[in-house]
C-alpha cells in the first residue's frame, strides 16, 4: 500500500510533470486505483492470506462501512439511474474508501518510503517559491484540471498550495509533516536546530495557504501530539535527556512564538465571516434537499455527492463531511463511518499505551484533526487515505 498512498498524495505533482514534460494530462488517478484493484484480487486469487489479522473491533465496522456503500450503489443502479453518473458519484465517494473493505482478508501493510521525505523536500520548496514569487507556476490546464478558480485570498495574496489541487490539501499534508517535525522534536535530540528551522518554514507556508479548516486541524492535530508525546518527554530516569527533552520543548515554544510574532493576523482574514457564511448557505440548501428524502432514502443516501466542476448546472457544495457522507449513503454509513473512526482510536491508543508503538502518534493526531476539520470541509478522500495507512499500521502491530 506504501507506493499507492505516496502517488495518491503525489497526484498533484505527477500531474505537474506531465504537464511541464509532456504538456498533456494523463489520468493517472484512475490507473493506480485500477493496479492496485488488480493487485488485491490477484492476492485473493492465490489464497495469500497474512498471519497478522486486524482486530475484530475494527472488522466489525469496515464491513458495516463496505455494506452501506454497495448499498447505495445498488440501490441506485436497480432505481434506473444513469450508469454513468452513478459510477461518477461512486468513485467521487469512495475511489479510496472502497480499498479499505479489503484490508480486514488481505495482507496489505504500509512501510516507510524513503522517497516521501524527497517529496515533502520537494513540496515544501515549490511552495516557498510560490509565496515568495507571490505566483503558482502553474499552467491554465492544471489551474482548470485542479479547479483552482481563486488563486488569491481576501488579501490580494496568493494561497500556496504547491503542487496540491487545493490550499486546504496542501494545508493538510503541511499539518501532518509538523506533527511528525513536533514529535521528533520533543522526544529526541537528533538534529534538533534543523527540525525547527523546518518547523518555522512550514508553519509559516501553512498561513500563507489561508485555510482556515487547516488552521483548525494544525490546532487539534498539535494538541494530540502534546497529549500524547508525555511518555516521550518526562518518562525515563535519564537526567540529561530529561533536561534535552525539556529544553527541545521550550525552543520549540519560543520558535512557534517568534514565527506567530511576524504574522499579520489581520491578513489572514480570520475574523472574516464571508466564508462561514457562505457555508451556512451551502448547508442550508442541502437541508432543503434532505426535507424531500424517503425512509430509504434516510437510511441509505440518495447517491448525490458534490462531484461537478464550476462549469457544469449540477455544480452544488458541500462543506461537510458528515453532510457528505449523509447525503450519499444515508444514516447507515454515517453510523459505519463514525464507529469505524471510534475503533480505530480505541485500538491505536491501546497499541500505544502497551507497545510504546508512539511513530504512529503523528499519524493518530492528523486522524483526529482532520475529524474535527470535517465540520467544515468536506475531506472524506484524505480521511480515508489516513484511515488505510492506519490500519496498515495496526496490522503490522497487532498482537497474533
Amino acid at each position: 500500500m506504501g507506493w499507492f498512498v505516496l502517488l495518491v498524495v503525489a497526484s498533484g505533482f505527477l500531474a505537474f510533470a506531465q504537464d511541464f514534460l509532456l504538456g498533456s494530462l494523463f489520468p493517472v488517478q484512475v490507473a493506480l486505483r485500477v493496479l492496485l484493484l488488480v493487485q488485491i484480487l490477484y492476492i485473493l486469487a492465490i489464497g495469500r492470506f497474512g498471519t497478522q489479522q486486524l482486530p475484530s473491533m475494527l472488522v466489525f465496522p469496515i464491513v458495516l462501512l463496505s455494506i452501506s456503500m454497495l448499498a447505495t450503489l445498488l440501490l441506485q443502479l436497480v432505481d434506473g439511474a444513469d450508469l454513468s453518473r452513478t459510477l461518477r458519484a461512486f468513485y467521487f465517494m469512495f475511489g479510496i474508501g472502497v480499498f479499505i473493505a479489503f484490508l480486514p482478508f488481505v495482507p496489505l501493510s504500509i512501510e516507510r518510503i524513503p522517497l516521501f521525505a524527497t517529496f515533502t523536500v520537494a513540496c515544501v520548496l515549490f511552495g516557498t517559491l510560490q509565496v515568495l514569487s507571490q505566483d503558482l507556476f502553474l499552467s491554465e490546464a492544471l489551474l482548470t484540471e485542479f479547479g483552482l478558480v481563486y488563486v488569491l485570498f481576501t488579501s490580494g495574496s496568493v494561497r500556496a498550495v504547491s503542487f496540491f489541487n487545493s490550499a486546504p490539501r496542501f494545508a493538510e499534508f503541511l499539518v501532518f509533516v509538523l506533527c511528525w517535525l513536533l514529535f521528533d522534536i520533543v522526544s529526541r535530540r537528533r538534529l534538533i536546530f534543523l527540525k525547527l528551522m523546518m518547523y518555522g518554514v512550514c508553519l509559516w507556508l501553512l498561513f500563507n495557504t489561508f485555510s482556515r479548516s487547516g488552521y483548525i486541524l494544525f490546532v487539534v492535530a498539535t494538541a494530540v501530539v502534546v497529549f500524547g508525546a508525555q511518555r516521550q518527554i518526562f518518562g525515563g530516569r535519564d537526567i540529561r535527556g530529561l533536561l534535552g527533552r525539556l529544553f527541545a520543548v521550550i525552543a520549540l515554544a519560543l520558535s512557534l512564538a517568534a514565527v506567530v510574532g511576524f504574522v499579520d493576523f489581520e491578513r489572514l482574514g480570520i475574523t472574516d465571516s464571508t466564508s462561514l457564511k457562505a457555508r451556512f448557505d451551502h448547508w442550508r440548501v442541502l437541508q432543503e434537499r434532505v426535507a424531500g428524502f424517503t425512509l430509504l432514502q434516510y437510511l441509505f443516501g440518495s447517491g448525490e455527492a458534490a462531484m461537478f466542476s464550476r462549469s457544469e448546472l449540477e455544480y452544488f457544495v458541500v462543506d461537510n463531511l458528515f453532510i457528505a457522507l449523509f447525503l450519499y449513503s444515508g444514516l447507515f454509513a454515517l453510523f459505519a463511518f463514525l464507529l469505524l473512526v471510534a475503533s480505530t482510536i480505541i485500538v491505536i491508543s491501546t497499541i500505544m499505551h502497551s507497545k510504546s508503538a508512539s511513530r504512529m502518534l503523528p499519524a493518530l493526531a492528523l486522524y483526529v484533526g482532520l475529524i474535527f476539520q470535517g465540520f467544515f470541509v468536506d475531506n472524506h478522500n484524505t480521511i480515508f487515505l489516513v484511515q488505510i495507512c492506519l490500519l496498515g499500521m495496526i496490522r503490522a502491530k497487532w498482537p497474533t
